[in-house]
Protein backbone atom coordinates (compact mmCIF):
# COMPACT_ATOMS: atom_id res chain seq x y z
CA UNK A 1 0.00 0.00 0.00
CA UNK A 2 2.87 2.36 0.81
CA UNK A 3 4.21 2.13 -2.75
CA UNK A 4 0.78 2.90 -4.24
CA UNK A 5 0.21 5.88 -1.94
CA UNK A 6 3.69 7.34 -2.47
CA UNK A 7 3.54 6.92 -6.25
CA UNK A 8 0.34 9.00 -6.23
CA UNK A 9 1.76 11.74 -3.98
CA UNK A 10 -0.45 10.86 -1.03
CA UNK A 11 0.83 12.27 2.27
CA UNK A 12 -2.13 11.74 4.60
CA UNK A 13 -4.20 8.72 5.59
CA UNK A 14 -7.71 8.89 7.07
CA UNK A 15 -8.57 5.70 8.94
CA UNK A 16 -12.03 4.23 9.58
CA UNK A 17 -13.10 0.66 10.25
CA UNK A 18 -14.87 -1.97 12.28
CA UNK A 19 -12.14 -3.34 14.53
CA UNK A 20 -10.85 -0.42 16.58
CA UNK A 21 -8.48 -2.54 18.63
CA UNK A 22 -7.26 -4.57 15.64
CA UNK A 23 -7.28 -3.47 12.03
CA UNK A 24 -7.95 0.20 12.73
CA UNK A 25 -5.13 0.46 15.26
CA UNK A 26 -2.80 -1.59 13.05
CA UNK A 27 -3.52 0.48 9.95
CA UNK A 28 -3.08 3.77 11.81
CA UNK A 29 0.22 2.67 13.31
CA UNK A 30 1.49 1.32 9.99
CA UNK A 31 0.62 4.57 8.23
CA UNK A 32 2.36 6.54 10.96
CA UNK A 33 5.48 4.34 10.80
CA UNK A 34 5.61 5.06 7.05
CA UNK A 35 5.55 8.82 7.82
CA UNK A 36 2.01 9.58 6.67
CA UNK A 37 -0.02 12.20 8.51
CA UNK A 38 -2.56 9.87 10.10
CA UNK A 39 -6.08 10.80 11.20
CA UNK A 40 -8.59 8.44 12.81
CA UNK A 41 -12.24 9.45 12.54
CA UNK A 42 -13.50 8.73 16.05
CA UNK A 43 -17.16 8.19 15.17
CA UNK A 44 -16.34 6.02 12.15
CA UNK A 45 -14.64 3.20 14.04
CA UNK A 46 -16.12 0.44 16.13
CA UNK A 47 -15.44 -2.90 17.75
CA UNK A 48 -17.65 -5.80 18.85
CA UNK A 49 -16.20 -5.48 22.34
CA UNK A 50 -16.71 -2.05 23.93
CA UNK A 51 -13.77 -2.45 26.33
CA UNK A 52 -11.41 -3.13 23.42
CA UNK A 53 -13.01 -0.25 21.48
CA UNK A 54 -12.38 2.20 24.33
CA UNK A 55 -8.84 0.89 24.79
CA UNK A 56 -8.10 1.30 21.07
CA UNK A 57 -9.50 4.83 21.07
CA UNK A 58 -7.40 5.67 24.12
CA UNK A 59 -4.19 4.42 22.51
CA UNK A 60 -4.84 6.19 19.23
CA UNK A 61 -6.01 9.38 20.95
CA UNK A 62 -2.55 9.78 22.45
CA UNK A 63 -0.87 9.62 19.05
CA UNK A 64 -3.23 10.76 16.28
CA UNK A 65 -5.66 13.54 15.55
CA UNK A 66 -9.14 12.11 16.04
CA UNK A 67 -11.83 14.46 14.76
CA UNK A 68 -15.45 13.46 14.36
CA UNK A 69 -16.79 12.92 10.85
CA UNK A 70 -18.64 16.25 11.08
CA UNK A 71 -15.43 18.07 12.06
CA UNK A 72 -13.52 16.49 9.17
CA UNK A 73 -16.24 17.33 6.65
CA UNK A 74 -16.24 20.94 7.87
CA UNK A 75 -12.44 21.13 7.53
CA UNK A 76 -12.57 19.71 4.00
CA UNK A 77 -15.37 22.13 3.05
CA UNK A 78 -13.35 25.07 4.38
CA UNK A 79 -10.24 23.91 2.51
CA UNK A 80 -12.27 23.50 -0.68
CA UNK A 81 -13.62 27.04 -0.37
CA UNK A 82 -10.13 28.47 0.11
CA UNK A 83 -8.99 26.75 -3.10
CA UNK A 84 -11.86 28.29 -5.07
CA UNK A 85 -10.95 31.84 -4.04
Amino acid sequence: MDQLLRSNGIKSVVVTGTSTSGCVLGTALDASYCDYYTVVIKDCVGDANQNRHRAGLGLMGERFDMPSSEELIALWAKARESVRV
